[in-house]
């Protein structure tokens, strides 16, 4: 694997983080560990995920859509980097 690779993959992975960890804290930041021991806060994040494709698709800048966009930008640098992984 090229670093190159490595690096897309990074990219992607930290974004789509980034995303899920906006979706997952209150309003003061923090994060309730006993909410999402044995989920991860599943729930509240395809909810949120949800709510903010919504909103960008009717081209409005919120908190779940920035998240969401994250998360798209995330997923999408991971996908395009195992597409090129898998040519080679």
């Amino acid at each position: 694997m090229h670093w190159t690779t490595v690096a897309v993959l990074v990219i992607g992975c930290l974004l789509f983080l980034a995303g899920y960890l906006r979706l997952i804290t209150d309003d003061k930041g923090h994060v309730h560990l006993n909410n999402y021991r044995l989920t991860g806060g599943l729930g509240k994040v395809l909810t949120g995920f949800g709510i903010g494709l919504r909103e960008l698709l009717a081209r409005e800048w919120t908190d779940e859509s920035l998240s969401a966009a994250l998360m798209l930008g995330g997923g999408f640098f991971a996908a395009l980097d195992i597409m090129v992984a898998a040519r080679r």
